[in-house]
């Protein structure tokens, strides 16, 4: 009985420490922008998300973005920036919503942008979200003028 009492309270102990310490590691999206903070609806603006890799090593970075509020899907364009290593940074066009980048450097940066147009009416919010892969958010807001 005390030994099962001891398993017990080391494994939940480990479970409570794993998340903050996988909090620190791995993949994070760092922010999300918009480019101006308020607009007028059919409007086309720009969001952005910031992701990195936190280590250690090399890891596969994904960000995609969803929970489209107020914006017109069907004008939904996406580009992915990241680094092209020896030769600076390089834009490409994913084949869904998420850009994925295999075996992304520690420390660099992603940059997912996505131009759209305001569907909404005036005094809403238009909004994305941005997560990278395991679950880590952010979402970027533009204010909805007449």
């Amino acid at each position: 009985m005390k030994r099962v009492l001891v398993l017990s309270l080391l494994a939940v102990s480990l479970t409570w420490w794993m998340p903050a310490q996988a909090a620190s590691k791995g993949v994070r999206v760092l922010k999300a922008t918009t480019s101006v903070d308020a607009a007028p609806p059919g409007a086309r603006v720009v969001f952005q998300a910031f992701a990195t890799n936190l280590g250690p090593g090399p890891l596969d970075l994904w960000v995609g973005y969803g929970t489209l509020r107020n914006i017109d899907p069907e004008t939904v364009r996406e580009t992915c920036i990241g680094p092209i290593f020896a030769y600076g940074y390089g834009e490409w066009n994913p084949d869904d919503p998420v850009c994925e980048w295999d075996e992304f450097p520690e420390g660099d940066v992603l940059i997912v942008k996505v131009v759209a147009q305001l569907a909404g009416s005036p005094h809403q919010v238009a909004s994305i979200t941005f997560c990278a892969y395991g679950g880590n958010c952010k979402t970027a807001r533009i204010r909805i003028t007449g």
